[in-house]
C-alpha cells in the first residue's frame, strides 16, 4: 500500500497534518478507540487533544467493556462502538 508510511505516527505527513490543528470549532468530535488496534500505532494516538472551546470525547472500548478484543478492522461492526457512535449523533 504505497499510501502504509503516511499512516505511521511519525511520518513528515502526520506532522503537517497536525499543524493544522486537531480540532474544529463549534465541531463535536468524538474517537473510539481499541487498545487491540493494529492498524493505528501506538492506539493512544488516535486520541484528539482537549482544548479550550473545543469539545472532545476520546473513549478507549476497553474502558468500556475490558473483556473486547476488537481489532481495528472490526470496529465498525462492534455493538459498543455503534452505541457509542449512535450517542454521539444524537448528542
Amino acid at each position: 500500500m504505497p499510501a502504509w508510511p503516511q499512516l505511521q505516527h511519525d511520518h513528515p505527513f502526520q506532522r503537517e497534518l497536525a499543524e493544522l490543528g486537531e480540532t474544529t470549532e463549534g465541531v463535536r468530535h468524538t474517537v473510539v478507540a481499541t487498545r487491540y488496534d493494529d492498524v493505528v500505532t501506538p492506539y493512544t494516538s488516535c486520541a484528539l487533544e482537549e482544548t479550550e472551546g473545543r469539545y472532545v470525547n476520546n473513549i478507549v472500548l476497553q474502558d468500556i467493556d475490558p473483556e473486547d478484543r476488537t481489532p481495528h478492522a472490526s470496529m465498525p461492526y462492534n455493538p459498543t462502538v455503534l452505541k457509542e457512535v449512535l450517542a454521539a449523533l444524537a448528542s
